[in-house]
């Protein structure tokens, strides 16, 4: 075995993205390397986008203001600046050709994403409870996200595919 597959050797826990498949394009048409250079730009939008919405979020989950709405959102801005983080990392691991960076987007992204779908679904639960009505925004915009979040693991899988690119070279 060469010493760059050594470093390059995918660790011992893999992915639930691997159980995805492979593609070998992103989208059928765009090169591997270009699609996963635009998932890591779109994940970084949306980090920063989640970040902008976290105080209108987690305050339309809890009605009075007290600690619990203090902590939930400490730990909701602690978690997409942790996803922004691997989004650094995913953009470092494409430039070194590095699978073990690429590697802790997958599991980094793929916790971000259920995350994010819980608190949509937690989200809507709330206001249907609280305020004994959802509205029909409220609603469509839920099922838009949760469609997102859907496309995102398809998103993975291609990164999880370029991981899989650069240490069979």
């Amino acid at each position: 075995m060469s010493p760059a597959r050594e470093t390059n050797a995918i660790p011992d826990f893999p992915s639930p993205i691997d159980y995805l498949g492979l593609p070998n394009n992103c989208c059928r048409c765009i090169p591997l390397k270009v699609g996963v250079v635009l998932i890591c730009l779109v994940s970084f939008v949306w980090a920063v986008l989640e970040l902008i919405s976290s105080e209108k979020l987690i305050a339309s989950m809890f009605s009075n203001k007290n600690s619990l709405l203090s902590a939930a959102k400490v730990l909701h801005v602690f978690i997409v600046m942790f996803f922004l983080l691997s989004c650094g990392l995913l953009m470092l691991g494409i430039y070194l050709r590095k699978s073990m960076l690429i590697h802790f987007f997958v599991w980094s992204g793929f916790v971000f994403n259920c995350i994010c779908i819980a608190l949509d679904v937690v989200s809507l639960a709330f206001q249907a409870m609280f305020t004994e009505h959802v509205t029909k925004k409220t609603a469509m915009v839920t099922a838009f996200c949760v469609i997102w979040h859907c496309i995102f693991f398809y998103f993975l899988s291609v990164v999880n595919s370029f991981k899989f690119s650069i240490m069979w070279i």
